[in-house]
């Protein structure tokens, strides 16, 4: 007993030190007044109601990631998934393009926005150039407070080279002799798709959607590179309204309310999503 917890006592230290203490202290804050100069002073769920009641933006922070994650995951799913499909095929030059979808999601994120910032911004970016050279007008992209979030999205369906792999590693599994006794039996190709393929991709499918609606309720870095919030708030996502609270407004203490905010709707979400699979989610095992 002792030899076995002094073998994992490495990784329960670094729970305790790098996430549960980190977790209950975050909860502790969140029920203060604090700048990180003065000492912080118990206010209780003040913070909360601050942001639930009199907060101008915070309704305004929760619709702009709700669009946004309700729109790109889904939309990112249905893309990836087709994707897999046809690089499951055999075409020509497959493991080309293969890695060619895969490189966009090891790109560092501030990457990704520089090169997106450079190619749709309204002034010098080299599709309004195009636009323009072709003579079309130029498109605000990211400068349009009915285009930014829009244009975001764009930006995050095509860095989904993982759920892309992830899904071709799951049609891997797929019985090839399913699809040679519905060949026998007349089915066609998307007759075949729906009630082969589809079916027995769904635990990959769940699996992609929660990774993704995990990811996109914290978007962060592409939206504060980018836009910073703007222009008018338009893809002001929770993510990057936590950050301002914390880091340029110092107030702790609703950062932290902001932050517990995200982590019981996100719990609240995944644990839903979860119950609901049961409904539509196949395993090969079951009867």
């Amino acid at each position: 007993m002792l030899e076995g917890l002094l073998f994992v006592s490495p990784w329960i230290i670094g729970f305790i030190g790098f996430t549960l203490y980190p977790l209950i202290y975050s909860a502790y804050i969140s029920l203060t007044r604090y700048d990180l100069v003065r000492e912080p002073v118990f206010i209780g769920f003040e913070n909360y109601r601050q942001l639930f009641t009199t907060d101008p933006l915070f309704w305004t922070v929760i619709g702009n990631t709700l669009y946004f994650v309700f729109i790109s995951v889904p939309l990112g799913l249905i893309i990836s998934f087709l994707i897999a499909n046809l690089l499951n095929t055999k075409v020509v030059g497959r493991s080309i393009f293969r890695a060619i979808l895969y490189i966009p999601s090891i790109v560092p994120a501030v990457c990704t926005a520089m090169v997106w910032q450079f190619l749709l911004n309204v002034q010098y970016g080299a599709v309004n150039g195009i636009l323009q050279w072709i003579g079309l007008p130029a498109v605000p992209f990211f400068s349009s407070p009915d285009m930014a979030k829009n244009s975001l999205i764009m930006v995050a369906i095509w860095s989904t080279g993982n759920a892309v792999v992830v899904f071709l590693a799951g049609l891997q599994d797929v019985p090839r002799s399913l699809y040679e006794a519905a060949i026998v039996d007349g089915a066609n190709s998307v007759q075949q798709f729906f009630n082969i393929t589809v079916p027995l991709m769904t635990p990959v499918i769940l699996f992609n959607m929660l990774m993704g609606f995990i990811a996109a309720f914290q978007e962060f870095t592409t939206a504060f590179l980018i836009t910073n919030g703007g222009p008018m708030n338009s893809t002001l996502f929770f993510a990057v309204y936590l950050y301002r609270q914390a880091f340029r407004y110092f107030a702790m203490g609703k950062a932290s309310a902001l932050a517990w905010i995200l982590f019981i709707f996100v719990m609240t979400f995944t644990v839903t999503l979860f119950k609901s699979s049961a409904r539509w989610v196949y395993y090969g095992g079951e009867k």
